[in-house]
């Protein structure tokens, strides 16, 4: 054993390696957002950065520093799948506010379906 022997990361078994590869999955640092304002298709915010797995936790995460803390503030009434003009997938989310306010969110999430 050398010296330095201590500082090596030991080796990960195959059980190991799969649950890091899932977790990194649903990793949402990596997302990025740019566009509109998400308030209609043609404004949708785009998410880029994240998986299948992770997008709609970013999604909530982004909402939650626009909006407010989720299922305080505000909480998804529905959510669901449509393409813009372009055929371009989209998450729309229905949001409902404590006073009593519903909104539209929209998501372009093209960058989801990519391979990373």
């Amino acid at each position: 054993m050398g010296l330095f022997d201590f500082l090596k990361k030991p080796k990960l078994t195959e059980e190991q390696r799969q649950a890091k590869e899932f977790l990194s999955m649903l990793d949402t640092s990596t997302a990025t957002f740019s566009g509109g304002d998400g308030m209609s298709p043609e404004t949708a915010v785009v998410v880029k950065g994240v998986s299948m797995l992770s997008g709609p936790m970013a999604e909530l995460n982004y909402l939650g520093k626009k909006y407010g803390k989720v299922n305080v503030d505000w909480v998804v009434e529905s959510q669901g799948t449509r393409t813009n003009a372009q055929g371009k997938p989209l998450d729309v989310v229905r949001l409902k506010f404590k006073d009593g306010r519903k909104i539209l969110f929209h998501f372009e999430i093209s960058a989801f379906f990519e391979e990373s």
